[in-house]
């Protein structure tokens, strides 16, 4: 007994003595961890600056850190997978490697100016000509001019895509007459006094003038359809069709700029001469409107109605017709045909997705804005790699940026003028014509066509056999076009820095002072109950049940609890 006292005895000495050992430095222990840890307790008012970024740190990572971290970790472990398949190809200094951080580098250059209340695409834009121009770096020179020109050709897909399903055929009726208006008379009287200017400033032979008249006359969707969408979610100018008119005819323009823009590269590339080229385009647009209809139709019915994963299947089978109708009709030498069948095929798919299931029809489209968001900083981010300082005649800058200006000048006056006709109030016909100015995604697509065109043709002529006269012609004579490629370049990426900010400034300074509210504002809230409304309605009785489970939710889940506590009470 007294051995086992003394037993206890001396552990409990032992354990007396840890635990002043443990309290000596326990406090600061506790204090570490308070700071460190996230506490869950109550939300402070009004914190200080210190006490967000404190908070901000804290751990278990949450909030804004906390996604930060998740996508850096998806990029590297994206990065690590793809070196164990390609290995070198992958590494710095690759065509990959060059890929990722021109990408990467877009991102953060939209996140910086969407802080200061500018268009993503300007940061976009400046971060991919910043990594392709800074000395030590110009990661972006490692990129294959292939893979920028495919990925680009993608996005312009998506964007056609997006503005084909977003078409309304009612309001597309209704004003049918002002679309064709506001589509083609803007755009063909700004491309032709833009290529008279550009013939005596810049001095480009005739056929390149009118290249370069039409490429920068294309409004730009990516900055004027999330502006309309959001117009007409909140209301202002519904009434009327304001958003729906400058969204369909913006899809139309574009359409027509690049059909115009794809013949007349083409008459410049060809030995068989502008007219033939001019009497090949009712051709392309015949395979456009045959692709996109046929196509358009066959959609309606596969995915058959009853499928159970309707809606992606759509997503993916529209997005691959697309991409093989833009790659397709480049192989075979009808490059205006692909986007024309794009917009169409979109626009007949919707048309019978909007009545019998306009849920789907709004998950669909919901798919191709998540895929935008990815591939903007794609696209823009590789248009501003494209720039190249050292290729720039810095003393045609100034003459480059009275083109832009003559252009846009003509092309408000115009605007104004022809929404006069669809019964618009002078404060609309001013919105419509601000909304029209700014330039940014048919430029960024096609701007480096004529360059990347004769990178192409002088490698191919330099991996031939030919040392000839033939050759050594052909030669000069793309290395003359390089120069008015390059000098095209320059321009569209000015006009894109130019009027891109401007016209998305102006839509949200003046969208509030211009345009009138909708007594019934078009919330994402109303439009799902319309949606559900109509979905309901058209569905049998005997399965109008299932449906109308998404307004009787909360009252069956009560009744369930309800039951299931009587049952537990008997």
């Amino acid at each position: 007994m007294a051995s086992g006292a003394t037993e206890s005895g001396q552990h409990s000495s032992a354990n007396n003595k840890h635990a002043k050992k443990r309290f000596v430095g326990y406090p600061i222990f506790l204090d570490i961890k308070d700071k460190i840890l996230l506490k869950h307790g109550p939300e402070v008012e009004h914190p200080t600056r210190m006490e967000q970024m404190l908070k901000a740190i804290q751990c278990p990572p949450h909030g804004r850190v906390a996604y930060n971290i998740t996508k850096i970790a998806a990029v590297v472990f994206t990065w690590l997978t793809v070196i164990t398949l390609l290995k070198k190809q992958a590494l710095p200094g690759s065509n990959f490697w060059g890929l990722c951080i021109v990408i990467m580098g877009a991102m953060v250059g939209g996140e910086i100016v969407k802080k200061l209340r500018l268009p993503e695409l300007l940061g976009m834009l400046v971060a991919g000509f910043m990594l392709q121009n800074i000395p030590g770096i110009s990661v972006a020179a490692q990129i294959s001019p292939g893979w920028s020109s495919a990925l680009r050709s993608i996005a312009l897909v998506m964007i056609l895509i997006r503005a084909g399903l977003g078409m309304d055929v009612i309001v597309l009726r209704r004003l049918s007459r002002s679309i064709a208006m506001l589509a083609f008379l803007p755009a063909t009287i700004e491309s032709i006094v833009g290529a008279v200017a550009i013939r005596y400033l810049l001095g480009f032979e005739w056929l390149w003038s009118f290249v370069l008249g039409f490429l920068l006359c294309g409004v730009s969707p990516a900055v004027l359809v999330p502006n309309m969408i959001l117009l007409h979610e909140i209301g202002l100018g519904v009434e009327k069709g304001l958003p729906i008119l400058l969204m369909a005819a913006a899809s139309i323009e574009n359409v027509y700029v690049i059909v115009v823009m794809s013949v007349l590269i083409s008459a410049g590339f060809s030995a068989e001469g502008i007219g033939m080229q001019i009497a090949l385009a009712p051709i392309q647009i015949a395979i456009g409107l045959t692709y996109g209809m046929l196509f358009g139709v066959l959609f309606w019915y596969f995915p058959h109605e009853a499928h159970p994963r309707k809606a992606d299947y759509r997503f993916i089978i529209l997005l691959t017709a697309g991409i093989t109708a833009v790659f397709g009709g480049n192989a075979f030498g009808y490059a205006g045909a692909g986007p024309l069948a794009c917009l169409v095929m979109a626009f007949m798919a919707g048309i019978h997705w909007g009545k019998a299931d306009p849920v789907s029809l709004k998950i669909v489209s919901g798919k191709f804005g998540i895929l935008w968001r990815y591939f903007q900083p794609v696209l823009f981010g590789l248009i501003g790699a494209a720039v190249s300082i050292s290729k720039i005649q810095a003393d045609t800058i100034g003459l480059s940026i009275a083109v832009i200006c003559i252009g846009s000048t003509v092309r408000f006056l115009v605007t104004l003028f022809t929404v006069s006709f669809a019964g618009f109030n002078w404060k609309e016909r001013l919105f419509a014509a601000i909304a029209w100015i700014p330039k940014a995604t048919v430029q960024a697509a096609l701007g480096s066509s004529v360059y990347d065109y004769t990178v192409f043709a002088l490698a191919t002529i330099a991996a031939g056999s030919g040392h000839g006269g033939t050759a050594a012609v052909d030669s000069t004579y793309m290395l003359s076009v390089q120069k008015t490629g390059i000098q095209i370049l320059t321009t569209a990426v000015l006009c894109i820095v130019i009027t891109a900010p401007i016209g998305a400034l102006g839509i949200t300074l003046t969208q509030n002072r211009l345009l009138e509210r909708a007594s019934a504002p078009v919330t994402a809230n109303s439009i799902e109950r319309e949606l559900e409304s109509q979905f309901t309605a058209e569905l049998p009785r005997q399965e109008s049940r299932v449906t109308l489970k998404f307004g009787r939710v909360d009252a069956t889940t009560q009744t369930l609890s309800e039951t299931a506590t009587d049952a537990k009470t008997e």
